[in-house]
């Protein structure tokens, strides 16, 4: 298998490196609030988010791995505005969040799937709001509105993007929200019973894809398999 990490990594990279420069002449202050974000973006390996869109594109046989790694970054970057309101650093993630917002609009894609990978990211960081607003973040609508934004959506947004329909990306969302939901849980006992709510929800998923076809998106969301 490639190393998607490593590509996702050169792209991620190369892009702070042009935005660095395409704002060199900001004040300062200003510079520090970019800066901040793409130092977390470039730190934010191994790049689930991004490696589940890739994954998600694959899966739905998309072949232009140039607008998957487009999307992929931008949906990182989503994620990475995400983790910074979890910190209260708002206006730091704000800075990313707005500039991944147009490299989606711009996608150079059919509009009906540009639209729809809009729609479904800004649903999911919207449910990532309201779990944040929540007095206990740890009930399982929270966890799930985290479970979405951090795992579903990303896989979602890569099979969208290769054409995929509403029937396609459902057959893969309780796999994917049980798989999130293990990774986010706050005790072992309720990770291992969502572990196993996933690998059940599994056994379908292989009645429509191959063990092979499906082997990049397990080992991003049930990496002990």
């Amino acid at each position: 298998m490639i190393d998607y990490a490593k590509t996702i990594h050169d792209d991620i990279v190369a892009y702070a490196e042009k935005t660095r420069s395409s704002v060199a002449g900001v004040d300062a202050e200003s510079n520090i609030v970019i800066d901040t974000f793409l130092d977390a973006l470039e730190d934010a390996e191994p790049y689930t988010q991004a490696q589940l869109v890739v994954a998600g594109y694959l899966l739905c046989g998309g072949k232009d791995m140039s607008i998957a790694l487009t999307t992929a970054r931008a949906i990182q970057m989503t994620h990475t505005f995400a983790d910074f309101c979890q910190k209260k650093q708002y206006l730091t993630g704000l800075q990313g969040m707005h500039a991944a917002q147009i490299i989606l609009a711009n996608l150079d894609v059919k509009e009906e799937f540009r639209l729809k990978v809009l729609g479904i990211t800004n649903r999911a960081l919207l449910l990532h709001a309201n779990g944040l607003a929540s007095e206990h973040q740890d009930t399982s609508i929270a966890l799930d509105s985290f479970a979405t934004e951090a795992f579903l959506n990303p896989l979602h947004v890569g099979m969208v993007l290769a054409g995929a329909d509403c029937g396609t990306t459902d057959a893969v969302t309780p796999f994917t929200l049980n798989a999130g939901r293990a990774q986010l849980a706050h005790t072992p006992e309720m990770a291992a019973e969502y572990r196993t709510h996933a690998l059940n929800h599994l056994k379908s998923m292989q009645a429509v894809w191959s063990e092979a076809q499906l082997s990049f998106v397990t080992q991003l969301l049930v990496p002990e398999l």
